[in-house]
Order: C-alpha cells, then structure tokens, then sequence
C-alpha cells in the first residue's frame, strides 16, 4: 500500500512539473509572440503607485489595431507618452501638464500628433514672450482617482502651473464607480488569481475565446433585451458601460457619488498646491454622430425599451464640475459641428474617431487641441 502511495506521488508530482515547465515554456512563447506583434500590452509595465504605466525611453514604431497604420510611440525615462519633462524652467514658462486615460495617452496616433502635444503649439501664440511646456501624464484605463494618484506621485516634482484633466464620458464614470471594488479584489486575490492576471498566455487565451461571437457576447454582458419585448425590459439587465447614466439604474447614484469625490479630492489637492485645474470632457462616438448611435441602437436593441439618453452624462457631469466651481470645456458641440461638415465612413462615423468605439483620430486630436486652446487662452492672459 505505501508503495503504491509512494508511486502515486512521484505520478502527480512528475505531471505538475511537468504542466509547470510546460506552461512556463509556452508563456515565453506567447511574450515573444507579444513583442513581435502590434499588442500594445507589451509597452506596458506594472506600477507599485499608480498600478501601471507605459516603459520607459521607448521610440518605436507599430502597427495601430485600430487603424491599422504604423504608429510612432515615443516615451521618456518617466513611462509616460512625449519627451522628457524637466524640473527646472528656463525664462518665463507656462508648464501644463495633463491627466487621463487611453485618450490622453492615445497610443494609437504619432505622439507628435497628439492634443497634449499640439496644444503647445496652438498656445505659444497666446503667451507671447512665455515658453508653453505640455506635459502629457495619461494612462490607459485611468479614472480620475488614479489620476489623483498619478498627480501625486509624478506630476508633483515638475511643479505644473495647470493640471487638465481629459474626461472621457464613455467609460470615465465605469472607471471611477469600479475602483474600489477592483482595489480591493486586487488585495484579495489568491496567489493563482495573481498568476493568472499577469500572464501573458492567459490573456492570450481569452482574447481568442472572446473572438467566438457567441462567447464574446456572454464575456461582454451583451445578450439583451430583445426588440418587442417591452414586458421584460430592464435597464439594470444591460452591460454597465449602456446603462450606466444612461438609463435609469441603481448604479448611477453610485457612480455620481464616486466621481464627485474623487474630482473634489482632486481639485482640493491642486488647489492646495497652488495649480490651476481644468476639466476637459471628450464624448463618445455615439454622443456626437448620428449614423453611430443608430448602429449602436441597431446592435443592441434593448436599449429602446430603457429610455436610453446619450446626453445624461455629459449633463451629469457638467452640473457636478459647476457645482464644484471647476472651469471645464465639453467638447460635444465642436466635435458635432465636425461630424456635420464631413461625410462619414461606414464603420468609422465622421471622421473624428478612428472606428465607432474606437479612439480619436488625427483629426479628432487636432480639434480637441484647436477648441482648448481657445478655452484656455483668457484664463492665460489674466
């Protein structure tokens, strides 16, 4: 009998092993396969203070999945997008540093032709006699905690004398009603659940499992309410980033709540340390194109029964920064404006955007800089 035992755990003990050195080889596999390809996870990094951040002293070149060109990403010895930010000023300067998500970030354009980069050269003209330093601290997936947090940890040294924050309405209230429960499953994980977070094999694997269509509709949260069915319509049944303010739901308090807090710690901290904060808030695709928010109705049809409203956010948000007595600019209307002057693409709307749900284009970063430096300039010239 011990005998048997005895082979018994030499069997499992050989096969975990095994399954270890297995996995182990096939995770190097994958992060090669990463480093070859146009995955942008492969120019991120983890970050102890602000979870993560891009690598540093990057200037390369890859290919764009959204528009499918090449994009030259350049980053500096901080991990963050453009050139390199220095701590001493020379002569009169007007130092602007800047906060967000992906759209701030926007790895998906030349980093030259970003809005946190343009927006230098559309103010100098504005500040005769002052050198304008732009500054870009965006993050992929930030809310405006992290932000926060970002500001404190690097933005602080360099001593900005403007903060913007790029609100984006599309998913910034997720962010925010999610951070505290992500942060605390985070500290709760198990050690596998870390593992499985950070391989590369394993997000490898549900990428191509979230490619089945049936699949990726239950991965999303997208089976709704169908067309017809007003009896069962609900809008607590819809995905979070449809309903939340957008609909009437039980999430929404929350998520006002959170952003309310966080924005107010915020603007608190820069006033304390004597900077000027601003708000700039980018729309959603479907918030400023017609022929978008029809594929979107299209494409989930349970929306109709809910009373979905594509301007609640941005009339949340704008009434909450008033409120807290935050200078802000929603960019709604000039990007609309835009939209009405072109000829939009099928599949990409007007032209701002690189695809419908996508990031903004060359051209949507060219108007976002245009419109804010306009918004910027008396408060420059006081």
């Amino acid at each position: 009998m011990n005998t048997r035992l005895r082979e018994m755990s030499i069997g499992i003990t050989i096969f975990l092993a095994t399954s270890l050195v297995v996995f182990a080889l096939l995770e190097v596999g994958v992060r090669l396969y990463y480093w070859h390809s146009s995955d942008f996870s492969r120019i991120v990094q983890k970050d102890s203070f602000i979870e993560k951040r891009y690598k540093e002293d990057l200037d390369m070149t890859m290919t764009s999945y959204e528009s499918g060109l090449p994009v030259h990403i350049k980053t500096n010895t901080l991990g963050f997008s453009g050139e390199e930010p220095t701590k001493e000023r020379e002569g009169d300067t007007v130092r602007i540093a800047h906060l967000g998500d992906s759209f701030t970030a926007a790895m998906e354009v030349d980093y030259e032709k970003k809005y946190t980069e343009l927006l230098r050269g559309a103010l100098s003209p504005v500040v005769s006699g002052k050198t304008v330093e732009s500054y870009n601290f965006g993050v992929g997936g930030q809310g405006t905690k992290q932000a926060l947090k970002t500001y404190r940890q690097y933005v602080t040294p360099y001593s900005p004398d403007i903060v913007v924050l790029w609100f984006y309405e599309g998913n910034d209230f997720e962010e925010n009603l999610r951070y505290d429960e992500e942060q605390k499953s985070l500290n709760e994980s198990s050690l596998l659940k870390k593992i499985f977070r950070h391989s590369a094999l394993a997000r490898l694997v549900v990428v191509k499992v979230a490619q089945v269509p049936y699949i990726a509709e239950i991965m999303r949260g997208k089976i709704l309410v169908r067309v017809g069915d007003d009896s069962g319509a609900d809008a607590n049944d819809l995905p979070l980033h449809l309903r939340l303010l957008l609909t009437e739901n039980e999430d929404n308090a929350r998520a006002i709540d959170r952003t309310r807090e966080y924005m107010t710690d915020l603007a608190a901290t820069l006033r304390a340390d004597g900077v000027e904060f601003y708000v700039v808030i980018i729309p959603a695709h479907y918030q400023v194109d017609l022929t978008t928010l029809n594929n979107l109705l299209e494409a989930y049809p349970g929306l109709r029964n809910v009373a979905f409203d594509a301007s609640r956010r941005t009339r949340t948000l704008t009434e909450m920064l008033s409120s807290l007595g935050i200078a802000h600019l929603d960019l709604k209307d000039a990007f609309i404006t835009q939209c009405l002057a072109g000829s939009p693409t099928p599949g990409k709307g007007c032209g701002l955007y690189f695809c419908e749900s996508c990031h903004l284009s060359d051209t949507g970063h060219a108007v976002a800089a245009e419109k804010t430096a306009l918004f910027l300039e008396p408060f420059l010239q006081r």
